[in-house]
């Protein structure tokens, strides 16, 4: 059931059109979900950040499940070049010994690296938590851009091949949870 009209915020009534057809439902005023199947909804939020002499409003996509692991990890993804695109990099800042395992096996599905390597993106992280997964990618696109000086308000837009693997991202890391769930019972 797609709900364009129902959303107070402008980013998010304009995210709504560049998700091409996806049904989505309003969740409040800075936030909606997408339902990508059954299983896999997908959260997006809008989130404000303030400049000297304006603003940038994005939205952040998150999605959530159960999973295996029940120590705390956080893991995030770094690009390691602007000029030429390589697949990303997985490190853990907050706990680099005990996400070993957890790196090892993202390692071991270079699709994902590659994938999030050729999307546009401010922030990626993998959190888990007490036997719970959450990704959260943050695109460039998908942001209002405010100016005061001079008065100015500029929507980047989704594209649809942005959208395409962003999608294919979070769908690839909620596949992954559940093989690791497999794995870890079998």
């Amino acid at each position: 059931m797609s709900c364009v009209h129902c959303y107070d915020n402008a980013l998010l009534r304009r995210l709504s059109h560049d998700l091409g057809g996806w049904p989505v439902t309003a969740q409040g005023p800075q936030a909606m979900r997408l339902h990508l199947d059954e299983q896999l909804h997908i959260t997006i939020m809008t989130r404000r950040r303030r400049l000297f002499m304006g603003e940038i409003n994005s939205a952040r996509f998150v999605a959530e499940g159960e999973c295996c692991w029940q120590e705390t990890l956080k893991v995030q993804a770094h690009q390691p070049g602007w000029l030429q695109r390589r697949p990303v990099t997985f490190h853990a800042p907050s706990s680099p010994s005990g996400a070993q395992p957890l790196l090892a096996f993202l390692a071991a599905y270079p699709v994902l690296a590659q994938t999030l390597g050729e999307l546009d993106y401010r922030h990626f992280s993998l959190s888990l938590a007490a036997g719970r997964w959450r990704c959260e990618i943050e695109p460039y696109a998908a942001s209002d851009v405010v100016c005061r000086l001079p008065p100015l308000r500029r929507y980047l837009r989704l594209p649809p091949r942005q959208r395409m693997l962003l999608l294919s991202v979070l769908r690839m890391v909620a596949q992954l949870m559940q093989v690791a769930d497999r794995n870890t019972a079998g």
